[in-house]
């Protein structure tokens, strides 16, 4: 049987053995960014890890109290305590940004299919601020507001990506799931705002396909938000090879995870929203 617990410092020895598999798989794949028979953090740097209420490190162990896996955290605390801190800041340019930028544009020219990575509204919001804050702000006139702030940056955020050459916009919000909202916020403040948003990615980006993370797209089809269709690619490719074929056609595709690229799926589901708009509009 597996539990979880806290790092200890006699776990340091088994945890190094971890680490070394680890980074001898990234090395592999890898050998121009890790180096064989290196490693990560020395003894003394573990256990000020594991002594740091800051960087709690947990240990999954067996019944003999062996360490089979590792989890290294790191708590942060919030950037912002109120909405207001925030509702004027515009999306900067940043070094981290502008190199995952260049890199994007670099294998655009190089004529890969890419596809850029962008956090919901949601997710966003309690990046930002504690999660009860956003909950609670969003019951709240400022809820609105706070929305069309965040749908800004990601707007832009598509933007500068789709520039360089992004073919596909990954849209992710782990936060946004019915089991985490519950139905009737999902349905009634969530979304107005995701299909909003989306909406306006479609019509600004016409030929990017937007492809939503299968938990996302499964609370959507649990509360009756859209209704799915399959497009088919050629017999034998991977989910990969699919969403290549498909790039350049436009429209929001998901109930899949982009993690799975190499699976054996020739067919992509393609995402309607128009009865949900249909109804809005009514």
């Amino acid at each position: 049987m597996i539990r979880v617990r806290r790092a200890q410092d006699k776990d340091i020895k088994r945890v190094t053995e971890l680490l070394a598999q680890v980074l001898e798989l990234h090395a592999d794949l890898r050998p121009d960014l890790f180096i064989h028979g290196t490693t990560k953090y020395t003894e003394n740097q573990l256990s000020d890890i594991f002594a740091d209420e800051k960087t709690p490190v947990f240990v999954a162990v067996d019944d003999s109290d062996t360490v089979q896996g590792y989890a290294f955290c790191i708590l942060k605390e919030p950037a912002f305590a109120k909405p207001e801190e925030f509702m004027t800041i515009q999306v900067q340019e940043t070094a981290r940004l502008c190199a995952m930028l260049e890199a994007l544009a670099q294998l655009s020219k190089a004529g890969k299919k890419v596809a850029y990575n962008i956090e919901g509204p949601l997710t966003l919001l309690c990046a930002l601020l504690p999660m009860n804050k956003v909950f609670s702000a969003l019951r709240k006139p400022i809820g609105k507001q706070m929305l069309s702030q965040v749908e800004e940056w990601i707007v832009r955020y598509a933007e500068m990506a789709v520039e360089r050459g992004a073919k596909i916009i990954s849209f992710a919000d782990p936060i946004a799931t019915v089991d985490i909202l519950g139905s009737q916020m999902f349905v009634n403040q969530y979304v107005p705002c995701l299909l909003q948003l989306l909406i306006r990615l479609q019509e600004r980006f016409p030929d990017t396909v937007i492809h939503l993370c299968g938990k996302l797209t499964q609370s959507l089809i649990d509360t009756k938000q859209c209704t799915l269709t399959r497009w088919e690619g050629q017999k034998g490719q991977s989910y990969g090879q699919t969403l290549t074929e498909f790039c350049g056609k436009g429209g929001i595709v998901g109930h899949y995870c982009l993690n799975y690229l190499g699976a054996n799926r020739n067919y992509l589901e393609l995402i309607d929203f128009t009865e949900k708009r249909n109804e809005n509009e009514r």
